[in-house]
């Protein structure tokens, strides 16, 4: 089997040939002809296999960092301090 390790797939190419795979076409004949190692063929297989599971999780709530929580405690403060402060300002200015 003459196989060119230099070949690039794309992401395209390579869902394509995992497809064949799932749909039960023999991994040395699809290999042979891609002209790729069976074995990358199924380090294909095993990536997309894992990537498709991952559409099952459940999604993981962002992170907030540190700073931000620092920034929203600021905020808060300040959201109390103008409020302290607007009672013992006049809402009518002396003229």
């Amino acid at each position: 089997m003459g196989v060119d390790h230099k070949r690039h797939f794309s992401a395209e190419e390579k869902t394509k040939a995992v497809l064949r795979l799932l749909r039960g076409e023999d991994i040395h004949a699809l290999a042979e002809e891609l002209k790729v190692h069976p074995e990358r063929l199924s380090r294909w297989e095993r990536r997309f296999l894992a990537a498709g599971q991952k559409a099952f999780d459940k999604p993981k709530q962002p992170r907030i960092s540190a700073a931000v929580w620092q920034w929203a405690a600021l905020v808060v403060v300040l959201l109390i301090t103008v409020a302290v402060l607007s009672r013992f300002v006049s809402p009518n200015p002396a003229p």
